[in-house]
């Protein structure tokens, strides 16, 4: 295994926090599920994965000409592979006119006889609403005979017959064929005689036990993805440990039976191979769901967490049994290790440029997944595959693709679809240059699984088409072994993952399709005819391209970053902080808000108003006026510290807005520290050359190599009183004798011939070894003074420092 569990766990928690133990901190939303549609793609050409919409046949609507609506519920067995075998469909019919159907009687149809040979026909019979001449003549001897159909009224229906009277001997060859459920009755008591008033229509995949026929490989993804849940907040737990705070339930509920992310790890676990594509964020989350945790109330998300805006959270033992199923499940499987929260790289690609800091963040995103994964899982998880939304890519999103590590893409196949000259369809494997490789996904069979399916007749048929459409490649060059991809969407419903293992097994069992991991699939040989060109900027799909995070969400959360980055200079306990709000930047750019911007944007918001309440509770105490008696005193200066922890690293500059006026010195030392809860003053030195208002301002800096200003400067006036004139006019005289005896230097330098500097020795000098407030140097660099001094202290000018104050009862943050 790559890294050993105690580093790994090591490691996530340096790189994010909470990927070990418990995050510290918060911000909150909702989740939402994606809308999930029943599209699909259809070939272009006879057996190709091309472009357009998968319907999978079995339902019709009610029209004036077929008033009877038919929906098939079940197919049992869902494939056959003897004459022998009994088959029975089930289904209700409705009738949606306004007449009473008569005499009405349930037959099955098998088309004209022959098997639909290609992928087009396929999906040319997905299309059909009313009969038609090629859905063939019922069956004979087949059937069941309901009672009279009231408007309106229901019935549900069940028929059978034997593979050998559905599929005529004369034409019984390996193959898909139509299976149709016709209703024929009487709407009118004048013309008593049977009609077709309504069809409903499937498939029947009929494959005799194989010889030499090479079976398709099929690799399937199973997304273990979520919306973020957990806030950059956390509340003080026992033994001196932090409580995380998740913004809501949702993945409670998507963990427990029956729960979204439940079936999908029960539904992969049941097949004999499956690849994995973890977000090491879902993992985390999970494990902090597995001891105590808070939920954050809405509207709080801003704040800092307290028992009051949280509540006990109580899916734990859920999160617990969902975790350690997904690792039983995984092992032995392949695991792929997305980014960490799955940052969402169209976005970035399309939106991101001038966004200073992303490229980096990505890289780091991509090293915190992989490495999360490995620890909570156990196992080696793969982190070169690049996973864009919905597979859809462009040359921009490539690049940001190979940016974050991946050197693999999952494509959609609808982005590359083959020309309508290729009669087969081609392997999923293919380069695309500059050492990238695509695993293109099949469209229709993606496509098959995006929809909800959320009734057991969406399902049946989900299965029927999946049957249908894996034998017909199958088929299509038996000798040759074809290779594909699977992909599902990221928020792959309950419904729609069980289906997919069933549908993966039945295929399976019939002998036509054997069970691979990406992995192999992307090392199948590549097809000649495969597309392998990046379809240009202009053909991404312009739905993708309006759910996409904008520039100014980026730029916020990036933005977020900045100051997160100078709030770390002065914590001597920065990864209390640190590590959560990294993760909560990456999950605010996260795939899966596509979904819900709404929630996304109160997430990113609520990260960046807490980290502003976090910065803001180190800062300059507000200063009323104050008087500085005399030419010469002490001003003070008080810095207030609200955080849980010790800051250092901090210095305050005193600027005068006349410093020849007023000169400020630099005290020592040079920096300030300020102990949890309290505040600091800082006095400096000052000496005044007139009376009257000088404007003062005092701003709080970082120290190190790159200084920067921190917080919001203060501003106020001091008032200059009881100046002498004779001191007024020793200055002047001392003014005069450094004017003079700049002169004198000038002429000696002229007189030798060289303008090299030298020491003045008549430079005066002032006692204590500070600048005389009469020399060149008038001023240096503001610096702090060690001791104390309250807000009840600002206006005093002089005076010994006092003991650090408090400075609130309440802790703002970590």
């Amino acid at each position: 295994m790559r890294r050993a569990a105690a580093l790994a766990g090591a490691c996530a928690l340096v790189l994010f926090g909470g990927a070990v133990g418990a995050p510290a901190a918060q911000a909150g939303t909702a989740h939402t599920a994606a809308p999930a549609q029943a599209a699909a793609a259809a070939p272009r050409s006879a057996g190709a994965a091309g472009s357009g919409k998968v319907t999978p046949p079995g339902a019709s609507k009610p029209s004036a000409a077929f008033p009877v609506a038919l929906s098939i519920s079940s197919v049992s067995p869902t494939y056959v592979a003897s004459g022998s075998t009994k088959v029975t469909v089930t289904g209700t019919l409705y009738n949606g006119g306004r007449k009473p159907v008569r005499n009405a009687h349930v037959g099955l149809r098998t088309g004209v006889g022959q098997p639909l040979r290609t992928r087009s026909e396929i999906a040319a019979l997905s299309q059909r609403t009313d009969p038609v001449t090629s859905d063939g003549l019922e069956v004979p001897g087949v059937g069941t005979t309901l009672s009279d159909l009231a408007p309106g009224a229901r019935r549900s229906f069940k028929v059978s017959a034997t593979a050998s009277q559905l599929i005529q001997p004369g034409s019984r060859s390996t193959g898909v064929y139509e299976l149709a459920v016709d209703v024929k009755g009487s709407t009118s008591a004048v013309t008593p005689l049977p009609v077709t008033l309504g069809i409903a229509r499937t498939y029947l995949p009929y494959y005799p036990l194989p010889t030499d026929i090479r079976k398709t490989q099929i690799a399937t993804v199973w997304p273990v993805t979520a919306t973020p849940e957990t806030v950059p907040q956390s509340l003080p737990g026992e033994a001196d440990s932090l409580t995380p705070v998740l913004r809501s339930e949702q993945l409670a509920a998507d963990m427990a039976p029956g729960g979204r992310l439940y079936e999908v790890v029960a539904a992969g676990s049941s097949l004999a191979k499956a690849t994995w594509v973890v977000d090491g964020d879902v993992l985390d989350t999970a494990a902090t769901m597995s001891k105590a945790y808070r939920v954050q109330h809405k509207g709080t998300e801003g704040k800092a967490a307290t028992t009051d805006n949280t509540d006990p959270g109580t899916g734990s033992g859920q999160a617990s049994a969902w975790l350690e199923s997904l690792r039983t499940a995984a092992h032995g499987d392949e695991v792929v290790s997305l980014p960490y929260s799955d940052p969402d790289l169209a976005s970035i690609a399309h939106n991101g440029s001038g966004v200073a800091g992303l490229p980096t963040a990505l890289k780091r995103a991509t090293t915190a997944g992989s490495v999360t994964t490995d620890y909570r899982l156990g196992t080696d998880a793969r982190s070169d595959v690049a996973w864009p939304y919905e597979g859809h890519v462009d040359p921009q999103v490539v690049a940001t693709a190979r940016t974050a590590g991946g050197t693999t893409l999952l494509v959609n196949g609808t982005d590359m679809p083959e020309s309508d000259t290729v009669t087969s369809t081609v392997n999923a494997a293919r380069s695309i240059g500059k050492g990238l490789h695509a695993v293109v996904s099949d469209a229709p069979l993606s496509n098959i699984f995006s929809g909800a399916l959320s009734t057991p007749q969406a399902r049946a048929l989900a299965v029927q088409r999946f049957l249908a459409e894996t034998l017909t490649i199958t088929l299509e060059q038996p000798n040759d072994q074809r290779s594909l991809l699977v992909m599902p969407p990221r928020n792959l419903s309950a419904n729609a993952a069980d289906t997919l293992a069933e549908a993966m097994g039945k295929a399976t069992q019939g002998q036509w399709v054997s069970q691979a991991t990406l992995g192999t699939v992307a090392k199948a040989p590549a097809d000649p005819h495969a597309d392998t060109k990046v379809p240009a900027a202009a053909r991404y799909p312009r739905a993708a391209r309006t759910t996409q995070l904008s520039h100014w969400a980026l730029s916020r959360s990036m933005g977020t970053q900045g100051q997160l980055d100078l709030l770390m200079q002065i914590l001597v306990s920065p990864d209390r902080v640190r590590d959560p709000f990294s993760a909560a930047i990456l999950r605010s750019m996260s795939t899966a808000w596509r979904t819900d911007r709404t929630t996304a944007h109160s997430y990113r918001e609520g990260v960046a108003d807490y980290l502003q309440t976090l910065s803001s509770a180190v800062r300059l105490v507000d200063k009323s006026s104050t008087t500085l008696s005399g030419d010469s005193g002490m001003i003070q200066v008080s810095v207030e510290n609200s955080l849980s922890q010790t800051v250092t690293n901090l210095e305050v500059r005193l600027t005068s807005a006349s410093a020849t006026r007023l000169t400020v010195y630099q005290p020592t030392p040079a920096q300030l520290s300020v102990l949890s809860e309290l505040k600091k003053s800082v006095r400096f030195p000052a000496k005044a050359s007139a009376n009257g208002p000088v404007r003062m301002t005092a701003q709080l800096w970082t120290t190190g190599a790159d200084p920067k200003p921190y917080g919001a400067p203060v501003s106020f006036d001091l008032e200059v009183t009881d100046v002498t004139s004779g001191v007024i006019w020793v200055i002047a005289g001392g003014l005069l004798l450094t004017l003079l005896a700049g002169v004198r230097i000038y002429l000696q330098r002229k007189k030798r011939g060289h303008a090299g500097p030298e020491p003045d020795p008549e430079a005066p000098a002032s006692p204590q070894g500070r600048p005389d407030p009469d020399s060149d140097t008038v001023q240096g660099r503001p610096g702090t003074v060690e001791g104390g001094g309250g807000a009840q202290q600002d206006a005093s000018v002089d005076g010994a420092d006092g003991p650090e104050q408090t400075a609130r009862n309440e802790k703002v943050g970590p």
